[in-house]
């Protein structure tokens, strides 16, 4: 055999090979899905919220959708089922099972189901399919499903810095009452004062009074002494005893 066939023998079955690769390629990117959406979300643990389960046709025709809907770190709150559906089994949050026919067949993106669900505890919770096919015309077209997957997180409450105190209401009753006490006492303590001020000032007055009477009487006294000393005052007190005297006589004789 000659080099020139084997090198085009060589470049059919590479040519062949790359053929086959994308066609299988293209007919995986071409299957009709049922997925999750969202696919991923960051939640804190004890928060709700929706996940609806929808289908993509890829331009097949899709009539009737069957599988069962796994959660994991989820619980089920409440399912909604979509329009245009014939129910045959329904999902329910007690079984999560689900078998749908679509009325009039689709080829385009459709809403199945709702469900709210509840992040129950910390870590990757996720939401995945089991025993899913999806039905044509008579036969099974796909049974490929894509799940979310979401990050559950505890929330954390803020810490109050040590530096800070926080006063009760109970703490801050007693310091009302206590500045209350603190002012009533000080008034107390005023009025109290006032009245020994009062008292303390009456009886300078009384101690005033009876200290100017005292020097009056010292005065009045010291004035007679000073007239006494003068001859002047000594002989009139000579001149009425002697008109005293003679009256007395007279008086005597008259009798």
């Amino acid at each position: 055999m000659s080099k020139n066939k084997i090198t085009i023998l060589l470049l059919g079955c590479t040519g062949f090979l790359i053929a086959g690769f994308g066609f299988l390629n293209f007919a995986e990117a071409a299957n009709s899905s049922i997925y999750v959406s969202p696919a991923s979300l960051n939640k804190e643990v004890g928060d709700t919220f929706d996940i609806s389960v929808k289908i993509n046709p890829a331009g097949e025709k899709i009539c009737v959708v069957e599988g069962k809907l796994n959660l994991d770190k989820l619980s089920c709150d409440n399912i909604a089922i979509g329009d245009g559906l014939s129910v045959q089994t329904s999902p329910s949050c007690g079984n999560l099972n689900f078998l749908l026919g679509i009325q009039g067949c689709i080829t385009e993106d459709k809403t199945l189901f709702t469900a709210t669900v509840k992040a129950e505890s910390s870590g990757e919770a996720t939401a995945n399919f089991s025993g899913v096919d999806l039905i044509g015309e008579g036969i099974s077209v796909s049974s490929v499903s894509s799940g979310g997957i979401y990050i559950l997180t505890v929330h954390k409450e803020e810490e109050v810095p040590q530096s800070e105190e926080v006063i009760s209401e109970e703490e801050i009753e007693t310091e009302e009452i206590e500045e209350v006490e603190t002012i009533e006492g000080d008034d107390v303590e005023e009025e109290i004062l006032s009245d020994e001020s009062e008292e303390e000032i009456l009886e300078e007055e009384i101690t005033d009074a009876a200290t100017e009477g005292e020097s009056a009487q010292v005065a009045g006294i010291a004035v007679i002494w000073e007239g006494l000393k003068k001859p002047v005052v000594w002989i009139v007190f000579a001149v009425l005893l002697l008109v005293v005297w003679a009256l007395i006589r007279a008086k005597k004789r008259s009798a």
